[in-house]
């Protein structure tokens, strides 16, 4: 709904400054909409106007998951050939009995508790750039179609690899902050 009146506004705004356009289209044909919409046992009842609804049956599994405890059905999407039903659930709070604190250096990474402290050392981060760096550098062919897609490559790959070097560090701390139940400061 909000994309194809976001289209049509754009063209008005088009013909408007004088601008040749053509009608506005979209390539996947889908509808999102969180207004006016119903669950009835096994039925999503969808208004399509003056009193006029459609009911599209659902199974099993979806009228379980809906009728859980503090599910509450907030938005849908309708596509050629599905149904996506956005919810929304009341999660209990967590209560931390301990604090961590994290400090992130260019060098590396510490996280202090009442227990005691943990380094990571982050060091390899900035040699992965230095070695990207130098091997981006080394590039002599003057052609640019070619040089794009080289450093393309190469920036791809250092990113993947910080970003999994990151993910294992935040992924030991969530742990060690989940065991002991600590907040994050």
């Amino acid at each position: 709904m909000a994309q194809a009146c976001g289209r049509l506004a754009q063209m008005k705004s088009s013909i408007r400054k004088g601008v040749k356009t053509k009608s506005p289209f979209i390539k996947k044909p889908y509808l999102v909409s969180c207004y006016g919409f119903k669950i009835n046992g096994i039925l999503i009842s969808i208004p399509i106007g003056n009193r006029k609804y459609i009911n599209i049956v659902l199974n099993n599994y979806i009228v379980s998951k809906l009728s859980e405890k503090g599910v509450e059905p907030r938005s849908f999407t309708i596509t050629p050939d599905s149904l996506s039903i956005s919810i929304r659930r009341k999660v209990d709070e967590i209560i931390p009995e301990n604090v961590i604190g994290i400090d992130r250096n260019l060098r590396n990474t510490t996280i202090s508790t009442m227990d005691g402290s943990v380094m990571y050392k982050t060091n390899k981060l900035l040699s992965i750039k230095e070695n990207s760096m130098h091997v981006r550098a080394s590039f002599r062919r003057n052609d640019r179609r070619v040089k794009n897609k080289f450093f393309t490559q190469k920036k791809n790959r250092q990113s993947r690899r910080i970003q999994q070097h990151l993910h294992k560090i935040s992924k030991d701390i969530v742990n060690r902050a989940r065991v002991k139940i600590c907040d994050c400061i």
